[in-house]
């Protein structure tokens, strides 16, 4: 039996890997022109503040932040992006549908979000997707953004498994009813 990986870090980003990954940290950065930072209080309760980006600079290149507050933003409702997008994606969803050769296995790792507000990292896991418990929705890692200064705001019912991220008060919120992924690799054998 062989092993074979791959993930959504390398699907179409060979020159950068982990790509995909990275860029949904940095796209909540650009987008609301804000970072968090994390420290913990005497007693090790988690705190969070978020703390203003003025540009982002690569090299010589530099970006201004804050994208929702651009002029003519207002007419961005929300901003999609997903990091599971990719080959592996359907690879998985065709699997659970009843495509493929007999025989192959796959199994999904990754980390995921850990619904407790004490807790900074996502945890570990792994899922075999030929089980017969394993589930997945076509709509799992998709994040809406939403735009705070949007003249239309999109209703976050109109996408109901998607993570959504919202400007409330000057932090970020976010909002999920599902268990969100972080990035995940697929390894399939046959």
């Amino acid at each position: 039996m062989s092993l074979l990986s791959t993930g959504t870090f390398q699907a179409g980003h060979s020159n950068y890997p982990g790509s995909q990954e990275w860029s949904q940290t940095a796209l909540v950065t650009y987008l609301y022109g804000l970072a968090s930072r994390t420290e913990r209080d005497r007693t090790g309760h988690l705190l969070i503040t978020w703390v203003p980006v003025e540009e982002h600079v690569w090299g010589s290149k530099r970006v201004r932040s804050g994208f929702f507050n651009y002029e003519n933003a207002e007419h961005i409702s929300a901003v999609m992006s997903t990091r599971e997008a990719d080959i592996w994606k359907f690879n998985r969803m065709g699997l659970k549908a009843g495509f493929g050769a007999a025989g192959i296995k796959m199994v999904r790792v990754g980390t995921r979000y850990v619904p407790d507000p004490n807790v900074s990292e996502p945890e570990p896991f792994d899922l075999e997707v030929h089980s017969p418990d394993y589930t997945e929705e076509w709509i799992e890692g998709l994040e809406i953004y939403h735009n705070p200064n949007a003249l239309h705001p999109l209703d976050p019912d109109a996408f109901p498994g998607a993570v959504h991220h919202v400007f409330d008060e000057g932090k970020i919120v976010t909002y999920s009813n599902g268990d969100n992924m972080f990035g995940t690799m697929t390894f399939f054998s046959v």
